[in-house]
């Protein structure tokens, strides 16, 4: 008796859409062949006891695949360069018998192949090419997404004369041809307690896979995706995959194999078994079965936490997991699923700081944060999102980042915080980060931003990027802030929407930066920065901020850059003050209280304050306020900006230049930078007088926002 295997593609909808690739055409007959063919019917098909193509649904009782041709399934003649495509028009009763139509040339060799189901018959070259490494299954149990191929290989038969059978024997019969055909693996688990399936994988010891049926690449593992199949916690797990067409099947050599189950979740359960010897044949179900028993809950979604192979990351348990998987030895992490954090209970990772953590945050978003990410960073974070994170403490420093950096060169690069909370009544605090102390040799932030934050501090230190930095070398570039960051419910000094405080004995650089914020401080409050006490050297070039900076309370110091300046070694350069407000409490503007300033409100006369500009239109409230026309002159380290002396009202009295000490010189040492006309925005400034560059500034708007930056 004949055997045969046909096919049927209502099941196909992955194979449908491939079936339409309009660069792929099937080719067509020469005007010469033309003159040779005639419109025929084939029958294919098969004896009623051997099953036919795949209807696939699988009989549990005879173990096997049920096989049903159907209307518009195709197969295709190839002969050389001439394909003949036919379809299906008249179906037996139980499926296993069709007819095709199509036009063809007389006898001779052909290759005969399955072509799909859709409206257009596929190529032997797209057929080869079906990607069997990323099949998804509709729901457990189900067979309707297999992806079946078929080939008679050099086969000489007459068509409309001889019937066809997709057997081995009949292809041997004709011409001595061969016959392929794809197989399937049915893999049946008794289910660990899992509700919500993803996906199920088999990894076998080596690389037995074919991806495709021109069987030309291999791989190690078999995954069926099935998204949000729901499923009973005590039913079995049942899943199909299909094996690509070979004459001689698969090797299934001996060794461990591993199955993995993962839910929607991305909670991954897996068992490993060794399996012996044996043969996955491609012209029918090879079954694997496994009881519950040894599976087990990985700590993470995959990986080793090595570099090129981070741990992966998709869920709060597994973030917890962290925590049990450090080392001295850097250990690479990577996000790959947003992750809300809402009622969980949290231990901040990291918490000595010895340990050396790189986080990918893979542009995911981590949100409800209800305490800092990091106890401590030691490392490096990238690519990465926080929002609506709510922390409130009492501690000594906190950020919603992390605590403090203190051990370890630190990164962080594409950073973003949004919408965001912190509120501190004992200390320390920043957006980011609360304190950098010197046990870190470098912080360097770039491309950071924190967006509508809401920062409360009542102690010393606060900032929307950094409460407070102590470290030898720190590098702020390309970020910015936006909110409100205050410490008026306390006598909160150093306050600043970037940084509150910096004391360093190497070098600070901030660049192409700003911060709207908000800022309200107690004492020595800026746009940018709150404080700046160095015995190193440091730099703000090509930043500005824009929001109000005021107090109702305190001994003033408000500067609209910075609030306190108090090293010769530090540089402003090339800088906007662009406040619409800079304002100490009212009645602290007498020589009795610090002064304030349009740039900066308390200056060491032997800095370096260059090509520095002010909002014309701002509203400044200090001891001497320039006229609208005042340019304050350069300052270049050695020559000492126009301060106040005594109570003299003349800015043409100068301090002297040689001052080395601002102690008790409380009133006379602001700087308001120099004047624009009204009307002209810090776009076309920066852009023109200020050439800051188009590079790393967007000017479209009237303020400059940053190019490529997040949440601008």
């Amino acid at each position: 008796m004949k055997k045969i295997v046909s096919i049927s593609m209502g099941l196909m909808a992955i194979l449908a859409i491939s079936c339409s690739k309009k660069d792929s055409p099937v080719s067509t007959p020469t005007d010469t062949a033309k003159q040779n063919l005639k419109e025929v019917s084939i029958t294919v098909g098969a004896p009623e006891d051997i099953e036919s193509k795949v209807a696939y649904a699988y009989d549990e009782a005879e173990k096997k695949l049920k096989l049903t041709w159907e209307t518009g399934d195709k197969i295709v003649l190839q002969q050389g360069d001439q394909a003949y495509p036919f379809t299906a028009t008249t179906i037996s009763e139980n499926g296993k018998m069709a007819t095709f139509t199509g036009t063809s040339a007389g006898e001779g060799t052909y290759d005969v192949f399955y072509a799909g189901n859709g409206e257009t018959a596929m190529t032997l070259a797209e057929v080869e090419a079906m990607d069997y490494t990323a099949q998804t299954q509709s729901a457990n149990d189900n067979t309707q997404h297999l992806k079946f191929a078929a080939r008679l290989k050099s086969v000489t038969f007459t068509p409309g004369t001889d019937d066809i059978y997709f057997t081995a024997d009949w292809a041997k019969e004709h011409g001595n041809g061969t016959y392929q055909q794809s197989g399937a693996i049915r893999i049946r688990l008794q289910n660990p307690g899992v509700t919500r399936l993803k996906s199920v994988t088999l990894t076998a010891p080596s690389a037995i896979f074919p991806k495709t049926n021109a069987l030309s690449e291999t791989s190690t593992s078999l995954t069926v995706s099935l998204p949000n199949a729901s499923i009973e916690a005590t039913a079995p797990i049942v899943v199909y995959a299909m094996l690509p067409w070979s004459q001689d099947g698969v090797g299934l050599p001996a060794g461990d194999y591993t199955v993995s189950v993962t839910t929607e979740d991305f909670d991954v359960w897996t068992k490993t078994k060794a399996f012996e010897a044996n043969t996955l044949s491609p012209v029918a179900v090879n079954s694997i079965g496994l009881n519950k028993n040894g599976f087990a809950l990985q700590d993470f979604y995959g990986g080793s936490g090595v570099e090129g192979d981070p741990y992966l990351i998709a869920n709060a348990r597994q973030m917890g997991k962290i925590n049990s998987h450090l080392s001295a030895t850097k250990t690479y992490y990577k996000l790959v699923d947003d992750i809300d954090m809402t009622g969980v209970t949290w231990t901040s990772l990291n918490a000595d700081g010895t340990n050396v953590i790189d986080l990918d945050g893979n542009s995911k978003t981590i949100s409800h944060l209800g305490k800092p990410l990091f106890t401590q960073i030691n490392g490096t974070v990238s690519d990465l999102t926080i929002t609506d994170a709510a922390i409130s403490t009492s501690g000594t420093y906190y950020g919603i980042l992390c605590r403090t950096i203190n051990q370890g060169t630190c990164v962080i690069s594409n950073v973003s915080i949004i919408n965001s909370s912190i509120e501190s009544s004992g200390g320390t605090a920043g957006g980011f980060i609360g304190r950098v102390e010197t046990g870190c040799p470098s912080l360097t932030m770039t491309d950071c931003s924190a967006t509508n934050l809401t920062l409360k501090g009542s102690g010393y230190y606060a900032g929307g990027l950094i409460g407070y930095v102590n470290v030898p070398n720190v590098s702020i570039t390309r970020c910015h802030t936006s909110g409100t960051v205050t410490t008026e419910s306390g006598s909160g000094r150093h306050v600043g929407g970037l940084v509150g405080g910096i004391n360093e004995n190497g070098s600070v650089a901030i660049s192409d930066s700003y911060s709207t914020c908000t800022i309200h401080g107690y004492q020595f409050y800026g746009g940018l920065v709150g404080t700046i006490v160095s015995t190193g050297s440091g730099s703000i070039d090509r930043s500005y901020a824009t929001g109000e900076v005021s107090a109702t309370k305190g001994n003033a110091g408000a500067g609209g850059l910075v609030g306190a300046l108090e090293t010769a070694n530090f540089s402003i350069t090339k800088s906007a003050a662009w406040n619409g407000k800079v304002a100490p409490p009212s009645g602290k503007i007498g020589l009795t209280n610090y002064s304030s300033g349009a740039v900066v409100g308390r200056t060491h006369p032997n800095c370096v304050l260059t090509d520095n500009y002010r909002n014309p239109a701002m509203e400044l409230t200090a001891y001497w306020v320039p006229s609208a026309n005042y340019d304050h002159p350069n300052v270049n380290g050695t020559t000492a900006p126009l301060v106040r002396i005594g109570t003299d009202l003349d800015e043409s009295n100068a301090a002297p230049a040689t001052e080395t000490s601002i102690s008790g010189d409380n009133g006379r040492w602001a700087y308001h930078g120099k004047h624009v006309a009204a009307g002209t925005t810090l776009s076309s400034l920066a852009s023109t007088t200020l050439g800051w560059s188009t590079d790393v500034w967007d000017f479209s708007g009237s303020l400059p926002t940053l190019v490529n930056n997040p949440e601008n």
